[in-house]
C-alpha cells in the first residue's frame, strides 16, 4: 500500500506533460513504409484488374480465377459473362472472376502470359 503514494509523489505526470513529437516519428515512419510496401501496390493491381474487366469482349480467350480456360461467348450484362469452356459447354460466371486475358503474342493488361508448361499440355492434345 505504501508504493502507490510513492509513485505519485513525483507529480510530473499531474503537472501537465508536453507532447513529445520525436517519440511519434517512428510510428509515422512505419505507417509510411506500410503504405508504400503493401497498400499502394495492391491499389495498382486492383486498378489494372478493373481495366482488364472493362476491356473484355466476346471472343477473348480468358483464364478465370478458379483456373478454367475458356473463350467468352457473350457478355450478358455488366456483372456476368458466358464462357465457353468446351464445344457447346457454356458456363455463366461473374465478370470479376476473370483473372487474365490469354493472348498469343503479348501479355494481357497487368498480367503475365501463361507459362510454357500450360502451353505444352495444350499442344499434346
Amino acid at each position: 500500500m505504501t508504493f502507490i503514494p510513492l509513485a505519485f509523489a513525483d507529480g510530473s505526470a499531474a503537472a501537465g506533460s508536453s507532447f513529445d513529437f520525436m517519440g511519434f516519428v517512428p510510428f509515422l515512419l512505419i505507417i509510411g513504409i506500410m503504405y508504400f510496401l503493401l497498400i499502394r501496390p495492391q491499389q495498382k493491381k486492383a486498378k489494372s484488374h478493373q481495366l482488364l474487366l472493362k476491356t473484355l469482349q466476346a471472343g477473348d480467350k480468358v483464364l478465370t480465377s478458379s483456373g478454367i480456360f475458356g473463350k467468352i461467348h457473350k457478355i450478358t450484362n455488366e456483372n456476368e459473362v458466358e464462357i465457353e469452356i468446351s464445344k457447346d459447354v457454356r458456363v455463366l460466371m461473374l465478370r470479376s472472376s476473370v483473372a487474365q486475358i490469354i493472348t498469343d503474342n503479348k501479355p494481357s493488361i497487368g498480367r503475365s502470359t501463361p507459362n510454357k508448361k500450360i502451353e505444352t499440355v495444350k499442344k499434346r492434345k
